[in-house]
């Protein structure tokens, strides 16, 4: 994993230990300091080679607050003919941002794409993504809001 990808707050897996996710609490030149989810203040360097990033699950997105609204026809709503899963929504920074994430596997591959509005339904910005740390970074450099990631 690229180290210029990650970003304070950043949650990553140690040694891809899906039990054991780790938070990113400073980043050097050449190296990152992790703690452990549930053990805060037991800070460590791993290798860089040991970093791997945590795929966006519906259950993490679920136990961070978003919504899921399951959806079998978005042709009316989204203008496709096509059933792409459930959809995820939620307001962060005291309601400023609403925040929708979708499947769009018919044009990315099964990639996740993230849409902001504010809070007058006005569009913001977009990206697409895989894992918790690009999502995180997105939001981020879109609202200047942290998402508070449950993993």
């Amino acid at each position: 994993m690229d180290i210029k990808d990650l970003a304070i707050g950043n949650w990553v897996y140690y040694d891809s230990n899906p039990n054991s996710p780790t938070r990113v609490v400073n980043i050097g030149n050449c190296s990152v300091s992790l703690e452990y989810y549930g053990r805060e203040g037991y800070v460590f360097v791993p290798s860089v080679e040991d970093i791997q990033p945590i795929k966006v699950t519906d259950e993490m997105l679920v136990k961070t607050g978003f919504d899921k609204i399951d959806r079998t026809d978005d042709s009316e709503y989204y203008g496709v003919d096509d059933s792409r899963g459930p959809i995820f929504e939620r307001w962060i920074g005291a309601d400023d941002y609403f925040i929708t994430i979708s499947e769009n596997t018919n044009r990315l591959g099964g990639r996740r794409w993230c849409s902001i509005d504010n809070y007058k339904k006005e569009y913001v910005g977009d990206f697409h993504f895989d894992y918790v740390h690009e999502l995180q970074n997105g939001i981020r450099l879109i609202t200047k809001q942290d998402l508070d990631v449950k993993p």
